[in-house]
């Protein structure tokens, strides 16, 4: 898939491979819904690596792979769930906001800092209401948090551990 993505521009007749690359991390997005949010950063990272005369197609082939894989499942829960509450991004916002996975570093809470948060319930409210908790937060201590989106969360992420299991 990430060779479909950043195949040379300069090779028209596998244009449609962009395509395909979108559409495998389309794919892989179903499974894991974070990845819907790669695109953004993908296109930022290689688009100045692209001629100028070629940044906008392979954007447009991109965007139309990772659309045709996507949209489905989209249209179909808008159908089903008649647009619904985001629950899903409210607590994968509010739940992956903590640094080193605890609340207020107390060990004890690690894995399930949430469970111990007394504001849990406003900030679970919304959308806006959990980025309006996590920026009010970020404001407390920037440091903390600018090291834990930048860093710590990464590095956990793809980590081979899961705090939140046994062991």
């Amino acid at each position: 898939g990430t060779l479909c993505l950043v195949r040379h521009p300069r090779l028209p007749r596998f244009g449609w491979v962009t395509v395909v690359g979108g559409a495998a991390l389309g794919m892989a997005a179903l499974t894991r819904p974070t990845l819907n949010y790669i695109v953004p950063f993908l296109i930022a990272i290689v688009l100045p690596a692209l001629p100028k005369e070629e940044r906008w197609k392979w954007v447009a082939k991109i965007s139309a792979g990772f659309a045709i894989m996507i949209a489905p499942w989209v249209i179909r829960n808008w159908i089903v769930l008649g647009g619904g509450v985001p629950t899903l991004t409210i607590s994968t916002l509010v739940h992956g906001h903590y640094p080193n996975a605890m609340y207020a570093g107390d060990p004890r809470t690690q894995g399930v800092p949430y469970r111990f948060d007394p504001q849990i319930t406003e900030m679970s409210a919304s959308v806006s209401a959990a980025l309006l908790g996590i920026w009010s937060r970020f404001l407390g201590d920037p440091a903390e948090y600018a090291i834990w989106y930048l860093v710590g969360k990464p590095l956990m992420y793809f980590s081979w551990g899961d705090v939140a299991s046994w062991g």
